[in-house]
């Protein structure tokens, strides 16, 4: 990458990130990884700095994406154990997927949930330099009861304050647990909810629960969960409290949009959650009965998003990525494009990508804005996402922490890199 001083944007669009009115004609200085001033107009550029003239394109925060999987590429028959691939490969594909993120325009990931430690690896070789990609924030494994979804099982009280222990002893900036989607039996006990939040709050880490519908679902919120993952069907009870708690909502609607689409009938997707859960050991009954109430709960997916945008719950973005041949690892932007499409205003989805983003990983004071201090995590569009909100899948120009990653107004993606796909 080029040696600067730093960078000067200028004639650019301004979408700062907190849903304010955009700014034309805007200038913005970066000198080292942070933004160093942003005013309107021309002036001059200071020596040793490089000029970038947008020509009017949009200039806005780098994305942000609040479930990801580094490296998950999922097999069968069990999704959840990659028992088809070496530790080598997994983290072959994680370091891969953290630059295909990056280079989408996804400055930063959470990562909730990989196998031998992977996702806090990758976030140290990103961080020191040794690797390419997006900044990943990391919950190392994620934690469910015995039989439940997730890689780490326990049970009880002090065996699950044990178990946020070692994940942080093991490198984890936030805590992730798996709550049942079956409406009979919610997994987790509320007592063991109260004290996985407790603990996780206790030492300093905000808690992201899997969960899909009730009453698992208003449980873990009753408890204090920091963030919803997925959350298909919440009762307007839960999202009254999720307004009154301020709890984050991250619908990863991308991962699952194939139930309202014209390739996934209802009746299709129906018959694959049976065979999934029949190969999973579950008998026919019981498949069956799961796999309808998982398609009543999709079903309503739609409206109770709608809801919860009417009311004014926080709600952030996620992919879920990647999955093979599905979900690539830059799917973020598809996911502001549904937010819009289910009933956000444009501005909004933006907000929830970036500001509203940082404020659920607890970094607002950091990531999410352009403004003077902040971290230089920016990207360029053309066009004007407020006016159509699939531009914001014409990503021109990445930079992550004040170094360009890729430029395509210079009609190049900056060399160095070892993991650019065809």
């Amino acid at each position: 990458m080029e040696e600067t001083e730093g960078h000067v944007f200028r004639n650019a669009r301004l979408l700062d990130g907190t849903g304010a009115k955009p700014i034309a004609q805007a200038w913005i200085q970066t000198k080292g990884n942070r933004i160093e001033a942003i005013e309107t107009g021309d002036h001059p550029v200071p020596a040793g700095y490089k000029e970038i003239d947008l020509e009017g394109q949009t200039l806005m925060p780098g994305l942000i994406d609040l479930h990801v999987h580094v490296g998950h590429h999922r097999s069968e028959p069990d999704a959840m154990r990659y028992e088809n691939f070496s530790e080598a490969k997994i983290s072959l594909l994680a370091a891969r997927d953290v630059e295909i993120s990056l280079l989408g325009g996804v400055t930063t990931l959470r990562d909730l949930g990989a196998r031998h430690g992977q996702s806090t690896t990758i976030r140290d070789a990103v961080n020191t330099g040794i690797l390419p990609g997006s900044r990943v924030i990391s919950a190392n494994e994620s934690i469910t009861f015995t039989g439940g979804h997730a890689s780490y099982e326990a049970d009880g009280i002090w065996a699950l304050r044990a178990a946020i222990r070692r994940q942080i002893r093991g490198g984890a900036d936030v805590i992730k647990i798996g709550q049942s989607d079956d409406k009979t039996f919610p997994g987790f006990t509320q007592s063991e909810l109260d004290a996985l939040c407790d603990e996780a709050h206790r030492l300093g880490r905000r808690i992201a629960v899997h969960i899909d519908r009730e009453p698992g679902y208003g449980m873990a919120v009753m408890a204090g969960v920091d963030t919803v993952e997925h959350g298909f069907y919440p009762s307007d009870e839960t999202l009254q409290r999720m307004l009154e708690q301020g709890t984050y909502w991250v619908p990863t609607i991308t991962i699952n949009r194939g139930m309202r689409s014209d390739e996934h009938t209802p009746e299709r997707y129906e018959s694959n959650l049976v065979n999934g859960y029949r190969r999973k050991g579950l008998s026919a009954h019981q498949a069956q009965k799961r796999a309808a109430d998982m398609r009543e709960a999709f079903e309503a997916f739609p409206e109770c998003f709608a809801e919860g945008v009417k009311m004014g719950v926080k709600i952030v973005t996620g992919s879920d990525g990647p999955r093979a041949g599905k979900i690539p690892m830059d799917s973020l932007r598809n996911e502001v494009i549904k937010f819009v499409q289910w009933g956000m205003n444009p501005s909004q989805a933006i907000v929830a990508a970036t500001s509203l983003a940082a404020e659920a990983l607890g970094m607002e004071d950091e990531l999410g804005r352009i403004q003077k201090g902040y971290l230089a995590d920016l990207i360029v569009l053309d066009g004007d996402p407020l006016r159509n909100i699939e531009h914001v899948d014409r990503v021109l120009l990445v930079m992550k922490d004040g170094c360009i990653y890729r430029n395509e107004l210079e009609g190049k993606t900056e060399e160095g890199s070892l993991w650019l796909m065809p």
